[in-house]
């Protein structure tokens, strides 16, 4: 049938009065829901950032204590009168040997002591040649194991070089494993990175083993926050990885010594 002026101007006041009502009912409600659903996002990723900050710190200040105690005990070996006499006399074999016998008893009583914290331990002249090694020898099967320190080893008087004290620091008695087993959630991780070797020293990813990749995209992710960070002089902070079908928030702390990256 057809409509009549009066239906015509029926379902215009009816059009008018629905896209009123959505403009002054609908549409606030959902701008309203869309805007507290963006501050609840900010929100939570605000609390994820302080939470791993936190966590990544914790770690951080537990490591640096175990490495200050491991330095202090380096010291007893590279800073005493029988390791200098050992590196006065070299590699010549009758004074070696002579040097070696007497300092030995100390050397031995220390390391006893000490040994737990290291796999070896390499004594070496100013030429580069090993005269003592205390602990196992140092094979390739040890590198993801141990962290190697070297130390100077000087004349305390005229400050000459003498030589150097090479130590391999065993993972497991330096990294503090309960504290990096910290984490948000199921799925959060741990990664301690050495930058002076740029290698990932240790990992742990929760429950789960990670999405594909991942661990390349936070290390970019860290590199690239490690790179403005250096600028403005910071060392604690956080970052964002990722995409928005997989997003990882991460706490993290760059030591100054050791020069080791927590990331958590």
């Amino acid at each position: 049938r057809q409509r009549s002026v009066g239906d015509e101007v029926v379902m215009t006041i009816r059009g008018k009065v629905l896209a009123l009502f959505f403009l002054f009912a609908v549409a606030p409600l959902l701008a309203l829901g869309a805007f507290s659903y963006v501050r609840s996002v900010g929100a939570l990723q605000e609390l994820l950032r302080t939470q791993t900050t936190l966590i990544a710190s914790s770690a951080a200040a537990e490591l640096g204590a175990r490495y200050a105690s491991e330095q202090a005990n380096l010291g007893l070996l590279a800073d005493n009168v029988e390791t200098e006499r050992i590196l006065r006399a070299g590699a010549a074999p009758g004074a070696a040997d002579a040097a070696r016998a007497e300092a030995l008893p100390y050397l031995s009583d220390v390391w006893r002591e000490i040994g737990r914290d290291f796999n070896w331990a390499s004594l070496r002249d100013s030429a580069g040649i090993e005269v003592l090694r205390l602990g196992a020898v140092a094979t390739d099967a040890e590198a993801p194991h141990g962290y190697i320190e070297m130390r100077e080893v000087k004349e305390p008087r005229s400050g000459r070089l003498l030589g150097t004290l090479q130590v391999a620091l065993r993972l497991d008695s330096l990294l503090p494993r309960t504290a990096l087993s910290a984490r948000l959630g199921r799925r959060g991780s741990a990664l301690v990175i050495d930058r002076g070797g740029d290698s990932v020293l240790f990992e742990a990813w929760g429950d789960s083993m990670p999405v594909a990749g991942t661990s390349r995209v936070v290390l970019d992710a860290w590199r690239r926050w490690s790179a403005l960070a250096a600028s403005r002089g910071d060392t604690t902070g956080s970052f964002t990885a990722g995409d928005s079908a997989l997003t990882t928030i991460a706490g993290v702390v760059n030591l100054g010594s050791p020069a080791f990256s927590i990331i958590a």
